[in-house]
């Protein structure tokens, strides 16, 4: 090491020291564990600064104690409750994640009236119940939700996510400046409820320069819109490209002091707080139930409040990923695909149905024994019920809806995001040449990528067999088959199901469908054909039941159930069914699948009435089975 670079690292932990001299000057200043913040009101303009370390609201300091709430994972009927819980539980903040394809629904169309897409509805609420708010906006907001918020229309094209491509910042600026004219009336500074809005999310994770992030804020800047301090959240070590200048820092998970003196070190006077510490987590296909104990999860929230440091509680209501909202995690390897579950419950203080668990009360006395402010009592949530058990009836396959519906042929397989289908299926059909002869012959097609799960189905001189599944949690990109007997070709059909778009990890690529080439006997295939059938909402067709076709899978149920007496929140058992998808009064509930853990749909009241009407499309099981609704969900 030469004598500058000597010097400059005696320096630079000169610098560091001071600091920590700081720092831990402060901690002891701070040593009282009885937090008091000023009141809540809006009757006049207010400030909110980002100084000397700490949030100043009105010239006085403002400890956030914020859970994270997503109003797309709830019906909008219950937002006030859910709210009024959170606040009950002793939080005077919510941090609110927006997904950005929740509300450009398709390019360049927005909906932020809908009642679940009304987000201005959402924050005066969260004003009327005197709660303070931190927006998330993204574009890319990771969340286990389809491709981390962002839209699929943009894997259509070569476009580079979460950069200055100038086709990527062409998607994002219409949509900020629609958010940023959507919350611009409920900032703290215009006697709203706003206190910052977030500038990208964990960019250290992804990026190698914080060029894209400056970017974002000048974005923001040019909407002359916001008028709150804008922050950043990244884990500890990653903090400094995700860090636009003069923005608060936000650490994920913030339980590390040396993360704290980190980011005080490339900006002394921002406050830093713990933007996500997780009371639970989250649970993917075939694991185990994810979670935290009681016990630790108390003691790390009270670490916290203890060091005033603020923070943000990740979930305390996490909800559900109705639809086909869920996202996947993958590796940059492209070899650990982990699609999400339907339930979001997280495990969090409050429960997917709402409901305070024995965690939300331990934390609330240990929050109540810290904060020197009212804490209202628990409201009152929906009523839970139980649905009589039930049988369906079988209706038609997958395969008849298929036969009517209209294909397009290209000369090679194209990606569910070319035809404009986010997710469902595309049924892909082609022509095979095999040897016209009565020895067994083994086959074998292959291809670039196939994602997520499909069906095959290979047909000769009529007779179609199934030949299997392909599924990509098990990085599987081929199959094969054998056949003897008098025939040259074989119609090969392939039903490609899609999971939600990676949200975290290899995400600049999650194309759904055949991508690429298809090989057989290592021999390019052309001439394919496409069938589109997307699943958000009910098909328009439901085949009837045929004789011809009663042996085929991926097989429609329809029935009837009732609710007696009271209708309330019910969770719809579907263990006795295989992997598929429930639509009750044609409302999409969302995906199950027998490998577990979830076994169980919640069903919000909201959609319910007395006579409902369910319809199940199962991709595997052709035998009606019987259903009912229980109170919990394991």
């Amino acid at each position: 090491m030469n004598k500058v670079a000597l010097i400059a690292s005696f320096l630079a932990g000169l610098s560091i020291l001071s600091i920590s001299f700081v720092y831990l000057n402060q901690k002891d200043l701070k040593a009282e564990v009885i937090i008091t913040n000023p009141p809540f009101n809006t009757t006049f303009p207010q400030t909110f600064e980002l100084k000397d370390q700490q949030f100043v609201l009105n010239g006085q300091p403002l400890y956030v104690a914020a859970g994270e709430i997503h109003y797309s994972r709830v019906p909008s009927q219950y937002w006030r409750t859910r709210i009024q819980t959170i606040k009950a539980l002793g939080l005077n903040t919510l941090s609110v994640y927006i997904m950005w394809n929740h509300h450009e629904v398709a390019p360049g169309v927005f909906d932020f009236s809908s009642p679940d897409r009304n987000l201005r509805n959402f924050l005066q609420i969260a004003l009327e119940e005197q709660m303070y708010v931190l927006i998330r906006p993204g574009p890319y907001v990771c969340a286990e939700w389809d491709f981390g918020g962002q839209p699929f229309w943009l894997l259509k094209e070569n476009v580079e996510l979460r950069s200055t491509d100038p086709k990527y910042i062409q998607a994002i600026t219409p949509y900020i400046n629609r958010v940023a004219q959507e919350i611009q009336d409920y900032q703290i500074t215009r006697n709203g409820t706003v206190l910052m809005v977030q500038i990208e999310n964990e960019f250290g994770s992804y990026g190698s320069n914080n060029t894209y992030p400056l970017k974002l804020k000048q974005i923001w800047d040019d909407t002359k819109k916001i008028q709150v301090p804008y922050y950043t959240a990244d884990g500890g070590s990653l903090i400094k490209t995700g860090h636009v200048p003069g923005a608060a820092f936000g650490l994920n998970p913030g339980t590390n002091e040396k993360d704290y003196l980190y980011a005080h070190s490339l900006e002394f006077n921002m406050p830093v707080m713990s933007s996500e510490t997780y009371p639970g987590w989250l649970t993917h296909w075939a694991e185990n139930w994810a979670g935290r104990d009681i016990s630790s999860t108390v003691s790390e929230f009270e670490n916290l409040v203890k060091n005033k440091h603020s923070f943000s509680m990740y979930m305390v209501f996490g909800g559900s990923n109705f639809g086909l909202t869920a996202g996947s995690n993958n590796d940059n390897s492209d070899t650990a695909f982990q699609p999400d579950i339907t339930s979001y419950d997280y495990d969090a203080p409050i429960n997917e149905q709402g409901a305070p668990t024995d965690k939300f009360y331990a934390l609330r006395e240990m929050f109540k024994s810290h904060f020197n402010w009212t804490i209202p009592n628990v409201p009152q949530i929906q009523n839970l019920t139980t649905v009589d058990q039930f049988t369906p009836q079988r209706l038609g396959s997958l395969r008849l809806l298929y036969n009517s519906l209209p294909k397009v042929t290209f000369q090679q397989a194209q990606s569910f995001e070319v035809l404009n289908q986010n997710q469902g299926i595309v049924v892909y059909t082609f022509q095979v040449p095999i040897s016209n002869s009565p020895q067994n012959t083994n086959y074998t097609l292959s291809f670039d990528k196939i994602r997520d799960f499909a069906k095959v189905y290979v047909q000769v001189n009529n007779s179609t067999t199934y030949n299997g599944t392909i599924n990509r949690m098990n990085q599987q990109n081929s199959f094969s088959f054998s056949y003897s007997g008098n025939a040259t070709n074989a119609t090969v059909t392939i039903f490609v199901e899609a999971f939600g778009h990676v949200n975290y990890g290899h995400t600049s690529f999650d194309n759904k469908g055949i991508i690429g080439n298809i090989y057989f006997q290592n021999k390019n295939i052309s001439n394919i054909s496409h069938t589109l059938i997307p699943l958000q909402n009910i098909p328009n067709i439901i085949p009837s039941p045929s004789a011809v076709d009663s042996q085929n899978s991926e097989t429609f149920f329809k029935g009837t159930f009732k609710i007696n007496g009271q209708i309330g929140d019910t969770y719809l058992n579907m263990s006795n069914y295989t992997k598929g998808y429930v639509w009750v009064n044609g409302f999409n509930l969302g995906r199950y699948w027998n490998i577990g853990p979830q076994q169980k749909l919640f069903c919000p009241a909201t959609i319910l009435k007395q006579n409902n009407e369910i319809v199940i499309l199962d991709l595997i099981q052709n035998t009606a089975a019987p259903i009912k609704g229980e109170l919990t969900l394991h």
